[in-house]
């Protein structure tokens, strides 16, 4: 036991007169330069020769910033980390003021990042419309739907609309069975549209 060899002596105080000093009664001392950083480390322990020093004491420059995250983020052995590990990383060797703003800034910026990350919540794409033919004649333009699966009626289950996208925006609707094939909507045109 190494406690053994020192002596000690334990005694008891109860919980209402055991009282942590409070910040009033200590003793104040008065610094003379509190705008002047105090040097924790002595002089003789730090290596100068590190770079780490010369980051934490020079403000590095818009092209050095952008330097150090091409080097820890625009390599390819990293592979695009996200932004909490590029933050993590840089940090270990490198600071300044809106230091986490400017690698957001940076990585949501970088063309490979915005190319290759994955959509979270993709948005339906827009409604494109059906230009507008310089001459209008009726069923020039036309959409054509199968509307399947409905209940047997004099032999069909389907119905193919035709709708004029031109000019008159008319629509012809075809019984038809589910099983038609392509030449056989070409036939139903023929038969019904032509």
């Amino acid at each position: 036991m190494t406690l053994s060899v020192y002596k000690i002596k334990i005694k008891y105080i109860a919980s209402n007169k055991n009282i942590p000093a409070n910040v009033l009664s200590q003793k104040f001392i008065k610094e003379k330069n509190k705008n002047e950083p105090k040097q924790i480390i002595p002089n003789e322990l730090i290596d100068k020769s590190t770079s780490l020093v010369e980051e934490l004491t020079n403000k590095p420059t818009l092209q050095e910033k952008q330097n150090i995250l091409k080097q820890h983020h625009d390599s390819s052995t990293t592979g695009y980390p996200g932004i909490k590990k590029i933050l993590r990383k840089v940090s270990e060797h490198h600071s300044w003021p809106r230091f986490k703003q400017f690698v957001i800034n940076y990585v949501k910026d970088y063309e490979n990042c915005q190319r290759f990350k994955i959509n979270q919540h993709p948005l339906k794409p827009p409604l494109q419309g059906i230009p507008v033919l310089q001459f209008n004649w009726p069923f020039i333009q036309i959409a054509i739907d199968l509307i399947t699966d409905l209940p047997k009626s004099r032999g069909y289950n389907s119905i193919l609309s035709i709708v004029d996208h031109s000019l008159t925006k008319e629509i012809i609707l075809i019984p038809t069975t589910k099983g038609v094939t392509s030449e056989g909507i070409v036939i139903l045109l023929i038969n019904n549209l032509f």
